[in-house]
């Protein structure tokens, strides 16, 4: 059960549809992709960093809800966390060949805080252990990683936050497709605010694709 206090992006994401559309809260993203020595994709690490404004909110909420027990707080505020996000399938995509595949739910996860430029920044990590193990060499392979409504903007910035474990054995590489929407939809999309218009799908026009590439 959500609790009234922020404790999940979803409920944000819910009053998102009556009060704002373009982004008000920003995460950065970092994606691990760890491979066998077969060149299969075995399972996929994330690490999400909140926006500071974001990350204030949710801790003091977060505090107020469990009490001072920071530990505690976290790992009740975590678990609040993912069993939500599971109903999103974390808004995370990925196709093989395009044909969508389930990651399922994470294996491990943690949230935790990290202080970045002397701000504390609310920080989640979770590895998915992939039930099925496409060959990276022998498929076509996309991700993505987006919230459907845009209102939750979520990037990886640069190639740098994108990484293969065990890729160098496998000759393989990552790489990133930057979005690139037409004016029209970007002046539509900052128009929505005032607007308060649906906006469901609009956020897969600003998603990343990161595909796969080896030797």
């Amino acid at each position: 059960m959500l609790s009234k206090y922020l404790f999940s992006i979803i409920f944000i994401i819910s009053l998102s549809s009556q009060i704002y559309a373009h982004p008000h809260t920003w995460i950065n993203l970092q994606s691990t992709f760890g491979l066998n020595e077969n060149a299969e994709l075995i399972e996929i690490k994330q690490k999400w960093q909140f926006d500071e404004f974001y990350s204030a909110m949710f801790i003091a909420d977060m505090l107020n809800e469990f009490g001072p027990d920071r530990d505690l707080a976290f790992t009740l505020a975590g678990e609040n966390m993912v069993s939500s996000l599971s109903d999103y399938q974390y808004f995370s995509n990925l196709t093989v060949d395009q044909v969508g595949m389930s990651i399922g739910q994470p294996s491990e996860y943690l949230l935790t805080s990290e202080i970045v430029d002397g701000a504390e920044m609310l920080t989640m990590f979770m590895t998915f252990t992939l039930a099925s193990t496409p060959n990276i060499k022998d498929t076509q392979i996309e991700w993505s990683v987006f919230d459907p409504t845009y209102y939750v903007a979520m990037i990886h910035t640069d190639i740098e936050n994108l990484a293969i474990e065990n890729g160098q054995n496998s000759g393989c590489m990552v790489n990133m497709d930057i979005p690139e929407p037409s004016q029209e939809t970007i002046a539509y999309a900052s128009s929505l605010d005032k607007e308060q218009t649906e906006t469901q799908g609009l956020g897969i026009l600003f998603a990343e694709k990161i595909r796969f590439g080896c030797l």
